[in-house]
């Protein structure tokens, strides 16, 4: 059995926890509150373990704990990657290999010529239809991550149920990037982003393996 122990772990971060975790603090504010933190940390020793999991590479947390680590082995680093795009999904393309280009034009017209149904990809805005396309994304999502032994993002009903409301709270500000491709009135693959300013950040996507072979 398990021996019980106190865990300190970052505020989001957990099963359904983004990346770049870090101190939120007000603009101005002096860096050296982190140092301050850990500091009274130390004294309170009311926790027998620190899981920073997801911590902000370069952000104001890990770089104190780089610093003041004994063994910088300790830290684990996992790469988060991105791409600056083009204006266009054309100057995009272009930008893959010819192979890549190719393979994904090639079963673009499979799906489309061997659909029972008019293949449609769209963008969902409308208040009313952005709770049932991310519930529905978060069966596909769960289907494939069981399938792989993973616990998934919407493993319970209050994850889903917070993704649900997330969803809902950035689509009214305008930061909801959600993207659904349906055969007929069937959706069979959605990808779930949030976009702030010129960044968009991807978050998770679902697809029906029944139409994994497309």
């Amino acid at each position: 059995a398990m021996i019980p122990h106190r865990v300190l772990v970052m505020v989001g971060s957990g099963p359904a926890a983004p990346d770049h975790l870090d101190l939120v603090v007000r603009r101005g504010v002096s860096p050296a509150l982190a140092g301050d933190l850990w500091e009274w940390l130390g004294r309170t020793c009311d926790w027998d373990l620190i899981d920073l999991d997801g911590l902000r590479e370069n952000g104001l947390l890990a770089g104190l704990l780089l610093r003041r680590s004994e063994d910088h082995r300790a830290a684990e680093t996992t790469a988060c990657p991105y791409l600056r795009l083009p204006p266009t999904w054309e100057e995009f393309e272009l930008s893959l290999g010819k192979n890549h280009r190719q393979s994904i034009r090639r079963y673009r017209r499979k799906l489309e010529r061997e659909a029972p149904a008019p293949v449609t990809s769209r963008l969902v805005t409308a208040p009313g239809e952005i709770a049932a396309t991310v519930d529905r994304l978060g069966e596909l999502h769960q289907q494939i991550r069981t399938a792989h032994g993973d616990r998934g993002a919407f493993a319970t009903a209050e994850l889903a149920e917070f993704h649900r409301r997330v969803a809902i709270r950035f689509g009214e500000a305008g930061r909801l990037r959600l993207r659904r491709l349906d055969v007929g009135t069937e959706m069979i693959a959605g990808i779930l982003c949030y976009r702030f300013g010129d960044t968009v950040a991807f978050y998770t996507t679902g697809y029906d393996h029944r139409w994994s072979r497309y």
